[in-house]
């Protein structure tokens, strides 16, 4: 039986992760800048690639599992708010088993462009970032209402080679700016021509409860996002974006 790999990337503090049972048929790993501590139950690795910190170190984790030297084939990937209520193994292994990419759809929106407009709309994006986007998606022919993944829980057999050329493909986009992964990943799917597996309509309301969600350990301030709220707000970011 293939030993599932489950893991996260945490730096600067943003989360705390919740500590896993060492009973559990998986590995845990979590990467890690050396700023926070390794809970019970995790392999910690400290990550340092070359020019890339803090948020843009867990997105490389996040998008390029093949890059991370997991000595596995298969793989879950959690936001460290993720909490693991149960052995993830046998749900990552009957998942995989049907498909390479599987992911929880996003729990209110399926749309890239009604994601890049809530997000100038709470201010976590800068109006000319969002507008490049637009154009960006428009151009790789995404259409509105193709779906949308809440990307914070990924499995992957992520040694294969359309796995590997779809997280490079959203590593591209992520580089550009946007700094919000889950359209761009819609993006990169398009480009791709690849769709994921669904596993559900919303992993907060999945009935076997294995996830669960806590809030982030540091969350962005209204005084943080408001310069950002009002710039869109000048920008009249709802009669350009589609």
């Amino acid at each position: 039986m293939t030993v599932s790999v489950v893991y996260t990337c945490v730096a600067r503090g943003y989360d705390r992760v919740a500590p896993v049972r060492p009973e559990w048929s998986c590995r845990f790993v979590m990467f890690h800048d050396g700023t926070v501590e390794v809970p019970a139950g995790w392999e910690g690795r400290k990550l340092m690639v070359d020019g890339v910190h803090g948020i843009h170190l867990n997105r490389y984790a996040k998008m390029l599992p093949h890059r991370l030297k997991l000595e596995t084939s298969q793989s879950l990937y959690v936001d460290g708010n993720i909490v693991l209520n149960r052995d993830p193994g046998p749900k990552i292994t009957s998942l995989l088993s049907k498909s390479a990419f599987a992911a929880y759809a996003h729990p209110s929106r399926d749309c890239a462009y009604d994601e890049l407009r809530e997000a100038l709309r709470l201010g976590f994006i800068w109006p000319l970032g969002a507008w490049h986007h637009a154009r960006l998606f428009r151009r790789t022919g995404l259409p509105r209402r193709a779906g949308l993944i809440e990307a914070n829980v990924l499995f992957r057999r992520h040694n294969d080679p359309a796995i590997e050329r779809l997280g490079e493909a959203w590593w591209r986009l992520w580089q550009e700016g946007l700094g919000r992964d889950q359209p761009l990943l819609a993006a990169a799917l398009q480009s791709q021509g690849m769709t994921a597996h669904i596993v559900g309509k919303n992993m907060r309301a999945d009935p076997d409860g294995a996830l669960s969600v806590v809030q982030h350990a540091r969350l962005r301030t209204r005084a943080e996002r408001l310069p950002r709220r009002l710039a869109a707000e000048l920008m009249l970011f709802r009669k350009w974006l589609p």
